[in-house]
């Protein structure tokens, strides 16, 4: 096979193994620098909003787009820390394994610029052709409000619980607040971990690529959304990378991953089964693709079209990033992590 995975590609879809959020590669018709919506600006309590409240003037919607957008510009490390659940000891550079994940908000307003498995089905709710970006775009903005308009709601274009309700969806407006559970007990060794991230991983085999995709399984996923719901399976929760991250529309999670303060780092030339490898672009020299190694040269990727297995390798658009992260060290490579013998300190950003 390929290293690409051998398989035509939608129009107006990156490159196989391409993080679609990465600006780069943004479809034609996506509008760059789009309205980013931070978590929990939209989002609702089990009670919703308070009646009537569907959309704010035009004038106070783009004072607070632009506020919303310099507070996002931040960096995510060391914002918002959430009170750690319980944890085995971890050695210094690895990130503890748990027994409980910080509950992801979800029930997140479909805004302008968002991405992921709500953004799909209510596009395909809207019949929108299934080459289309999982993306709140203009064309799917309108296609929203003409909706809208046709049931008697105000014509906003953003898909909060009124819309969703009237689009006739069984799927709870929540829904996008799923974890995989934890499927091991605290006291399970690394190898055990790695074998059951792999195993969820592969439940995905012949999934969807969606982009921004990190939902439960068969709604699709993409690369890193793949890979973190895997490591919630296994007990590894990587905060501040969370499903709520991962639908913004300028956030680039295997990005996050790979630049992560917490996860060890090792040589390529090292690469493992259970290791998480890395792409940058070519043209951007960023990461924006990852996988997970299934030992030697094989891995498991989400790329375009679907979830399937391939081979390690640069790619037309990528080069490999020479370090890999080692999620679940075992005691050994924990002590070459202290030792410094492992990298623990994530790379420079390019």
């Amino acid at each position: 096979m390929p290293a690409d995975g051998g398989w035509p590609r939608r129009p107006n879809r990156p490159d196989p193994g391409q993080d679609a959020r990465d600006p780069a590669f943004g479809p034609q018709g996506r509008s760059p620098g789009i309205s980013v919506v931070a978590p929990g600006v939209r989002t609702l309590p089990a009670g919703g909003p308070p009646a009537g409240v569907q959309m704010v003037s035009a004038k106070v919607g783009r004072l607070v787009r632009a506020l919303v957008s310099a507070v996002c510009a931040l960096p995510l490390v060391g914002l918002g820390a959430v009170p750690a659940a319980e944890s085995a000891p971890a050695a210094t550079g690895s990130l503890a394994p748990t027994s409980t994940l910080t509950p992801a908000r979800g029930c997140v307003w479909l805004t302008p610029g968002m991405n992921g498995i709500k953004v799909k089905i209510v596009q395909t709710r809207l019949g929108l052709p299934a080459s289309a970006w999982e993306t709140m775009d203009e064309v799917t903005i309108g296609a929203v409000r003409a909706f809208q308009r046709s049931v008697g709601i105000v014509p906003d274009g953003v898909v909060g619980p009124e819309t969703w309700r009237a689009m006739g969806f069984w799927e709870d407006f929540c829904f996008d607040r799923y974890q995989a559970s934890i499927e091991l007990p605290l006291s399970a060794d690394p190898q055990e971990r790695i074998e059951q991230m792999i195993a969820h991983a592969q439940g995905y085999l012949g999934e969807e690529y969606v982009w921004g995709g990190a939902g439960p399984k068969g709604y699709g996923v993409d690369c890193s959304g793949m890979v973190l719901q895997a490591l919630y399976s296994a007990g590894l929760d990587p905060q501040p990378i969370s499903v709520d991250a991962h639908v913004l529309p300028d956030y680039r999670t295997s990005l996050e991953f790979y630049h992560h303060p917490a996860l060890a780092h090792a040589p390529l030339a090292d690469v493992r089964r259970g290791d998480l490898v890395f792409w940058r672009s070519k043209s951007t020299g960023r990461v924006n693709h990852m996988a997970i190694s299934l030992g030697g040269d094989e891995i498991i990727e989400a790329v375009e079209p679907r979830v399937h297995l391939a081979v390690t390798g640069d790619r037309a658009t990528q080069v490999m990033m020479p370090e890999v992260i080692r999620p679940f060290p075992d005691a050994a490579q924990s002590r070459a992590a202290t030792a410094g013998r492992l990298t623990v300190t994530p790379p420079a950003r390019p």
